[in-house]
């Protein structure tokens, strides 16, 4: 029964006349039960596979993941919304906050967005929010994709609005801050009574409001914190009338937090002026009576408060300097739940309003941490939010290895993207950066930043793990960027406006290397745009200057002009051997700005490409395996809009290849990479982080013609050893060549089977044109381990049909 299980699955999933192919397997396994097992591995093999796959030829995000999340606020009524305030930019989850959506980026403000403070969420309608910010309190009724100005009051800083729980009529908003334009003492407390139609500022002897609570029990009974007296005041009487508390402390009050459950709970946290010392007030009568809670992690105050609705005993609180925490006996103990959270500083911390284990958490570094389990465990809940932008180094050797300098620090995922660590994260008043992994030695990784005062060189040489200050106060030519040669790790290269620097005792020391390079006659610089080493000829570079292209044979001893073009060069790459050669100008306006040029003579003579729509590069890319291949980014200067184009045929065509992307983007840079025949290429985009793309090269045989017929070849080499590389510095390569053909247009699927029918990995998933393609595997599956030894089929599935073909992987 379980073959014929998945044999219906396999018909059901591929399309094929189930009942045709029901009735053929009936017979066979009736007429010849000893071939039940041939017939189950036959259809095992041909399985589609069912799990997440990679579409080919399309870019995807892949980090850092997260940004600074200032606010956090889940929908009352509908509590698998939430929304979460990312700088300018308002995000919606509508998965309990497994996924993010940016419902609007800061525009179509009128007057613009200033400096929003937090969101509000209406309990009856998860579409209806409000936005605090300074001056003004926004309402969107449609999510947060438009808004219009609920309360305008130049010099108010408006916060927090609350809905009566009762009355859907009634709703109050905080504002602090004096206002000189209304002729306003101050902040205050305002209320509509319409469902936010009209406002009053209501009459109270506090200005500058910070907190505001109802009491859900009985809506008549108020609390508003008043930052400028430093105090807490009641009304019992729907705002008719108020009374100070007094709570025993002279500090500034930072929140207020009821408990709903019994309304005679009330916590309070302050802190003094200069943060250095908080605490935690409580208060069991309503607030007639405080006392002081012992809080020994508290030092600098508590930043947010969350109280269980169900138990006013159980507190979550985040510190103001660092950690989440949580007490089940109302203060008297508290431990600490972020140990295993790469962030340690947190804006926000949020409740669920009916399941108190399911707590929310707004971070300083990666976005949204949720936990299910009352913070025990986390989990990172950023997909869909902005990615984290800086200056990247992709490993060579194993390109799921990437490492990014930026505000945070240096960032490093081991997995592709899929999680990303802060590894170094001493790093201040920064403002020039660059990070490079040697070639020869992914191990070995040097990172450059400047301050005001000093440069500092940083190396690790266990892949990041470990750093340390290799040199500082070493560069006179305020480098911005690092090379390190491929065959020695300890040979370095920086370069900037000021020329080249060279060390050969990994950033100890430095010797400046500009003989023979163009400068000015006025200040003397060199302008060094960028450097590139040949791929064949050992201690040969290339210079990208403003004074047109220099080459070096002796490791940058010397260096000559290559021809006597002195356009300025931008950018320079080389391809396949020392004599094909591809640079881009500078980006300026006039008739030569911001064009690919191609040199098949080491640079005597030049051709310039025709880039689509005449856009402006303003980064490329080239195959070093394969020269004819090119990527660039083009810019339209009339739409302000990037867009990245391939071209197979030395840029004579050209196929945009930007979907995936955020538009839109600001595209930096594009980096390729090549491990046999598989093909990488990495973009940096202005404000979403890293993109990647994995995809299949087209052989270029010199054939214009389309294959006549669909068709697998047998891969090779055929028995074949898998790509292995144990250590950075001894490494084996192997791996296997996958060809095919394709007569029409068609969704490719390219998968990898075990001897059993189990799906081991897909390699291509996608649409593609017709054409001869190749594929380099080596020898890992979908988790990045290597297959072991043994027999494993290849399936090529397309709308034309189902190929299969045998290979043998060997130790």
């Amino acid at each position: 029964m379980r073959d014929l299980f998945l044999a219906g699955l396999f018909f059901r999933k591929s399309g094929i006349n189930r009942g045709r192919h029901q009735d053929s397997m009936r017979r066979c396994l009736s007429r010849r039960p000893g071939h039940a097992l041939v017939v189950v591995l036959f259809v095992l093999l041909l399985l589609p596979t069912w799990v997440i796959q990679a579409q080919t030829h399309i870019w995807k995000p892949i980090g850092p993941w997260g940004g600074e999340i200032s606010s956090l606020a889940i929908a009352p009524g509908k509590t698998n919304v939430l929304y979460a305030l990312l700088g300018i930019s308002i995000l919606r989850s509508s998965d309990h906050g497994r996924s993010w959506v940016e419902n609007n980026n800061g525009e179509g403000f009128d007057p613009p967005l200033d400096i929003p403070t937090r969101i509000s969420v209406d309990p009856r309608s998860a579409d209806h929010i409000y936005l605090g910010s300074s001056h003004m309190l926004w309402e969107s009724k449609d999510g947060g994709q438009s808004w219009e100005v609920a309360l305008d009051s130049r010099g108010f800083h408006f916060d927090k609005v609350t809905f009566n729980p009762v009355n859907e009529e009634t709703i109050y908003a905080t504002a602090a801050d004096r206002t000189i334009e209304d002729g306003l003492a101050g902040g205050g407390l305002f209320r509509s009574h319409d469902k936010g139609e009209t406002w009053e500022l209501l009459p109270t002897p506090f200005e500058s409001v910070i907190d505001f609570e109802v009491a859900q029990q009985d809506t008549a009974i108020l609390f508003a914190v008043a930052f400028r007296d430093s105090a807490i005041y009641r009304s019992t009487d729907a705002a008719k009338t108020w009374s100070r508390i007094g709570t025993g402390t002279s500090d500034s009050l930072l929140e207020l937090e009821l408990c709903q459950s019994n309304a005679q709970t009330i916590y309070a946290s302050f802190t003094n002026t200069d943060h250095t010392l908080g605490g935690l007030l409580k208060s069991e009568d309503q607030g007639n009576n405080w006392m002081v809670v012992e809080t020994d992690f508290v030092t600098e105050g508590l930043n947010s408060l969350s109280v269980s609705t169900s138990d006013c005993q159980s507190i979550y609180a985040t510190n103001l300097r660092q950690g989440i925490y949580h007490s089940q006996d109302g203060g008297v103990t508290w431990s600490r739940l972020d140990e295993t959270i790469e962030d340690s500083t947190f804006n926000d911390i949020e409740l669920h309003p009916q399941d108190p284990n399911t707590v929310y958490a707004a971070a300083k570094l990666f976005g949204i941490y949720a936990s299910e389990n009352g913070g025990i465990q986390w989990q990172n809940h950023s997909d869909g939010l902005h990615r984290l932008s800086g200056v990247f180094a992709i490993d060579p050797v194993d390109n799921r290895t990437i490492y990014m300098i930026g505000s945070l620090g240096i960032l490093r995922t081991l997995d592709g993207g899929f999680s990303w660590q802060r590894v170094y994260s001493e790093m201040t008043g920064f403002s020039d950066m660059a990070i490079a992994i040697a070639p020869s030695d992914p191990q070995t990784v040097y990172a450059f930043w400047r301050t005001q005062s000093n440069d500092f060189l940083l190396r690790s040489t266990n892949g990041g793990n470990d750093w340390a200050v290799h040199a500082d106060t070493v560069f006179s030519i305020f480098p911005t960027s690092l090379m390190i040669d491929h065959n020695d790790a300890q040979v370095l290269y920086a370069y900037s406006v000021t020329g080249v620097l060279k060390s050969e005792n990994g950033g100890l020391s430095w010797i400046s290397r500009n003989e023979g390079l163009m400068s000015d006659p006025v200040n003397g610089r060199t302008f060094v745009n960028s450097i590139a080493f040949s791929p064949l000829a050992a201690n040969t570079l290339f210079a990208a200057t403003k004074y047109g292209l220099f080459r070096s044979n002796d490791g940058a001893e010397h260096w000559f002009q290559v021809g006597t073009d002195p356009t300025p060069v931008m950018d320079v790459k080389v391809a396949v051997d020392t004599l094909l050669l591809y640079t881009s100008t500078p980006s300026g306006g006039d008739s030569q700005s911001g064009q690919l040029r191609r040199s098949p003579d080491g640079g005597l003579t030049w051709e310039y490409l025709d880039s689509p729509a005449d856009a402006e590069v303003t980064a490329f890319a080239v195959d070093p395996l394969l020269a004819s291949s090119i990527w660039i980014v083009a810019s339209d200067n009339l739409t302000q809009s990037n867009a990245i184009y391939s071209s197979s045929n030395s840029g004579t065509n050209w196929r945009r290849m930007s979907d995936g992307l955020p538009e839109p983007e600001r595209l930096l840079t594009l980096s390729h990479f090549t491990v046999g025949n598989a093909q990488m290429l990495f973009v940096v985009t202005g404000s979403h982080g890293l993109y990647s793309m994995d995809f299949v090269t087209a052989v270029e045989s010199g054939d214009p013609h389309i294959p006549f017929d669909f068709k697998l070849s047998q891969n090779y080499p055929n028995p074949f050893s898998a790509i292995n590389s144990s250590s950075a510095s001894n490494t084996t390569t192997g791996g296997t060549s996958i060809e095919y053909d394709l007569s029409r247009p068609s969704r490719v699927n390219l998968s990898i089977y075990n001897i059993a029918g189990q799906h081991l990995v897909t390699l291509v998933a996608g649409e593609q044109e017709p054409g001869h393609y190749r594929f380099h595997w080596d020898g890992k599956n979908a988790t990045g381990q290597f297959a072991s030894t043994g027999v494993y089929f290849i399936q090529l599935s397309t709308a034309q049909g189902i190929i299969a073909k045998k290979m043998t992987v060997m130790p």
